[in-house]
């Protein structure tokens, strides 16, 4: 494995990138762009940030100085590698991995669709008892036991409530009182 320090900057310690390529200085020390063009420049001269030697620049610039290629090819071949090694499944990695919370999180799940899934039963059923409600109301209007009269409708009021005590009980038997059988397969 290669250090990091090869391919990091000496200064600010960062990796080498394309946007801010490693710059050579003639006494053989590499920084990337960013830090040389921190530093001053007199008399078309810097100081080497590491031994402090006197460098001369080309036009008294550090545009002038060369990219250090082979550290270029150096990073994009551990880059390469990187993303090779990715493609296989890392032992360590998968040891480390925590099967059980990931069978809780998807049993906490299952959990929450079984209670959305009751819920939606539940929202059917009360339609259900509303439209016989109905259905009954309507029954009891065309045979005239309900008229304009409030006194027929409190009469009325014993026979809807048990058509809703009935209805809801029967839904409930059928829908919610069943033994669901809930089987989790967890890999």
């Amino acid at each position: 494995m290669v250090d990091k320090k090869l391919v990091s900057c000496q200064m600010c310690k960062q990796v080498y990138s394309q946007m801010c390529p490693p710059l050579v200085l003639s006494d053989g020390h590499t920084f990337c762009t960013k830090c040389l063009k921190t530093l001053e420049i007199k008399d078309g001269k810097i100081r080497c940030p590491l031994d402090k030697n006197q460098i001369a620049l080309k036009n008294g610039s550090i545009n002038e100085l060369g990219i250090n290629h082979s550290l270029i090819d150096l990073i994009n071949e551990l880059k390469q590698k990187e993303i090779d090694n990715k493609k296989y499944i890392d032992l360590e990695s998968l040891q480390e991995y925590d099967f059980k919370s990931n069978r809780r999180k998807r049993l906490e799940f299952l959990i929450a669709c079984i209670g959305i899934f009751m819920c939606l039963i539940l929202i059917i059923v009360c339609i259900a008892v509303i439209n016989n409600i109905i259905s009954i109301y309507k029954e009891c209007l065309a045979n005239g036991y309900i008229d304009g009269d409030k006194q027929l409708i409190c009469h009325t009021r014993p026979l809807i409530q048990k058509a809703f005590q009935v209805t809801t009980q029967y839904y409930f038997d059928e829908y919610l009182n069943r033994n669901f059988t809930i089987e989790v397969f967890v890999e």
